[in-house]
């Protein structure tokens, strides 16, 4: 099997839907070199916990080679006590802001641990997503620093006039202790997006759950699938794995009938996000099987679309594991997110993706700004993966998926 069906196993075996018996014959199906494959590829995306949960509930572990049973299990058993940590930080966050007043509604991971139970066992967290009305951001960076959370000691506190429009959130804070990160968003895609989003009515909108005995905001359902479409689609040019496919898959099976998919046609296509929505939704049905109604998909289509299109984007994320596997970066120190970065530049030489976005991330809010409100970090991360794949001897393939990339950025970008 090659990379791009590895992974249509791994999704139908991770999917909500999945049933028992159809998991076990998944699993039957494959060789032994594959099930080794699926393994690793499932550590990559961040879905061994999840794996693990579905071939613990059809019991099929025996299936598996022992090693690889352990090592899914492992990584469950990692993926619990790591969101417990950041489901304590969150409480906690949640708790300080209440104290000053400060609105706050929770944000991707976020919200999908306090969404599904499944989520908050099996999805594991990378950082903090948090959405705060633009007016509170100083308030907010305030508050995380009076607890303990510190940014890299070059950025200057918050303010309209250093980060301006084309920067959606505030520099990153990182627990000194724990290493979990915190993005303070005001918005959810930065200014320069080929769409716009009108943040007061996403707030408007807002639900208001239960979480560890508080009440927390929340975005509507319909409101968290426009983010996390737009955020995988957009924000990270779908190079974050097939992972955000189960994440729509999962909010659509927990919310159910809760989902308002006319609102939510109405919004990406007024908004200008159409595109983004209706590849990640037809993604999420084709691959994982998300129950996204025929009519919402319907209404999404773009005039101008070719379905072989949606072949293209299938193949480039299928094929294209992660930079780095999720918990096997969380397996590592995360304290070392808040080392400083000495040169501007390192996020752009031919480094992972994973691990130029975090350099990224850790670079002074003035130098981001030479990037991000540019958008020259997509020149660097093209250039990063011709040189990342030509040391590997992968050149055909990497310009192949930065061809199959420039398809998807330049109709997605369309109106």
């Amino acid at each position: 099997m090659n990379n791009a069906s590895i992974a249509r196993v791994l999704l139908a075996i991770v999917s909500p839907l999945a049933a028992p018996r159809d998991v076990r014959r998944s699993l039957e199906r494959l060789s032994a070199r594959d099930r080794a494959r699926l393994v690793r590829r499932a550590a990559d995306e961040g879905l061994a916990p999840s794996l693990h949960a579905a071939i613990t509930a059809c019991d099929a572990a025996h299936v598996l080679p022992d090693p690889l049973v352990a090592r899914v299990r492992q990584l469950a058993t990692h993926c619990l006590a790591h969101n417990l940590a950041f489901g304590r930080a969150i409480d906690g966050i949640l708790d300080a802001f209440r104290d000053r007043g400060v609105d706050v509604a929770l944000l991707k991971g976020s919200h999908l641990i306090t969404l599904s139970p499944h989520a908050a066992r099996h999805r594991p967290m990378v950082d903090v997503d948090l959405l705060v009305p633009r007016a509170s951001v100083a308030a907010a960076t305030q508050r995380l620093d009076s607890i303990g959370y510190q940014q890299d000691a070059a950025t200057p506190a918050w303010n309209d006039d250093v980060f301006g429009d084309d920067y959606h959130h505030a520099p990153v804070f990182v627990d000194p202790r724990t290493g979990i990160p915190i993005e303070l968003h005001h918005d959810l895609a930065p200014r320069y997006a080929p769409f716009a989003l009108d943040v007061d009515a996403i707030w408007r909108r807002a639900d208001t759950i239960r979480r560890n005995g508080r009440d927390v905001r929340v975005l509507a359902p319909d409101d968290l699938l426009l983010h996390l479409s737009l955020h995988a689609a957009f924000n990270h040019s779908l190079e974050v794995g097939v992972r955000p496919l189960v994440d729509i898959a999962t909010v659509i099976d927990a919310c159910g009938d809760d989902v308002d998919w006319p609102r939510l046609v109405d919004t990406a296509t007024w908004c200008g996000g159409g595109k983004h929505v209706h590849l990640m939704l037809t993604l999420a049905a084709d691959l994982v099987g998300a129950a996204v109604p025929a009519d919402a998909l319907a209404q999404l289509r773009p005039a101008d679309f070719d379905p072989r299109f949606i072949d293209v984007a299938a193949d480039f994320v299928l094929d294209r594991p992660p930079s780095v596997g999720v918990l096997d970066h969380l397996a590592r120190d995360r304290r070392s997110l808040a080392e400083p970065v000495g040169d501007a530049d390192t996020p752009h030489v031919g480094e992972g993706l994973g691990r130029r976005w975090r350099a990224f991330r850790r670079l002074s809010a003035r130098d981001k700004l030479r990037f991000a409100g540019r958008g020259v970090s997509r020149v660097g991360d093209t250039l990063g993966a011709i040189a990342s794949a030509a040391a590997r001897g992968r050149l055909n393939a990497a310009l192949r998926g930065i061809a199959a990339r420039r398809r998807i950025a330049a109709w997605t970008w369309s109106r």
